[in-house]
């Protein structure tokens, strides 16, 4: 992984454990102003960014030709995720602007030579793994809980941001003329998919050690996963290719230090 690269994946981690602290955030500004102004909140910012989103278009359009077709998911994807969220925590619907964003920051790992058709994919699946480590943080935390429903919420904005920027995009092979796409290797698709199931699992597995320590072996499938796709990658022709697969191993990895913090410090898991 080169330093850009390493760089841009320190930072969406430092990233992450930030969004898990604006919780606290959010009950001040319940605090300085009325109930409706902080519920509101999370309405406020997804406006902001969709008012900034439309500016970019409109400027961008003059110099380059913006794919529609990716705009209208993006949108449903930011619907369902602002509409899925526990309504008896509206602040979460915060979560779909924050995975937009950080799906924007994912993909600025790659610079745009490096690039390929698998790149939007894999921008996804790092956004959503980093989301999965979103919730297993707040698991830890002494005023929050681990849910399902937010690593959705956190999905959904990250598909959202993916999209936008599909459709903003110089770089994408079928804009830029080329044939077709590349042959995506079976061996990589199948480590990769190994790997993503693996923190399927682990979430899933999670939920049933509520209040209690988590046990080493609820881990397992998602490290295999890593193990082997980080065996796999490295014979892999695409240099942008390897640089992204080498980040969604390192975030799976990481996935490791959750029962170990439990156990060796003896931390229930909520």
């Amino acid at each position: 992984m080169n330093v850009r690269a390493l760089t841009v994946f320190t930072l969406a981690f430092a990233i992450v454990y930030g969004f898990v602290n604006t919780f606290v955030l959010w009950r001040a500004f319940g605090n300085m102003f009325s109930d409706g102004v902080r519920d509101a909140l999370p309405w406020i910012v997804v406006a902001v960014i969709g008012l900034v989103g439309v500016l970019f278009i409109w400027r961008r359009k003059r110099v380059a030709k913006i794919s529609w077709l990716f705009l209208v998911p993006a949108v449903i994807a930011a619907a369902i995720g602002l509409s899925i969220t526990d309504p008896a925590f509206p602040g979460k619907r915060i979560h779909v602007p924050q995975y937009f964003v950080l799906a924007l920051f994912v993909w600025l790992v790659l610079p745009v030579r490096l690039r390929t058709s698998a790149t939007p994919l894999l921008t996804l699946i790092a956004t959503a793994l980093y989301g999965i480590h979103d919730e297993f943080l707040q698991g830890f935390h002494p005023s929050r809980t681990f849910g399902l429903r937010d690593m959705v919420v956190n999905l959904c904005g990250a598909a959202s941001g993916v999209f936008v920027l599909l459709a903003l995009s110089d770089s994408r092979p079928w804009r830029n003329g080329k044939a077709d796409a590349p042959r995506v290797d079976r061996g990589a698709a199948m480590a990769l998919t190994a790997c993503v199931l693996g923190a399927c699992l682990l979430a899933w597995a999670a939920t049933g050690y509520r209040n209690d320590l988590l046990p080493y072996w609820v881990v397992l499938p998602v490290l295999a996963g890593a193990v082997w796709l980080a065996v796999i990658v490295e014979g892999l022709p695409n240099a942008g290719d390897r640089v992204s697969l080498r980040g969604i191993v390192a975030i799976s990895t990481v996935f490791l230090i959750y029962p170990l913090l439990a156990n060796v410090a003896h931390l229930d898991f909520a």
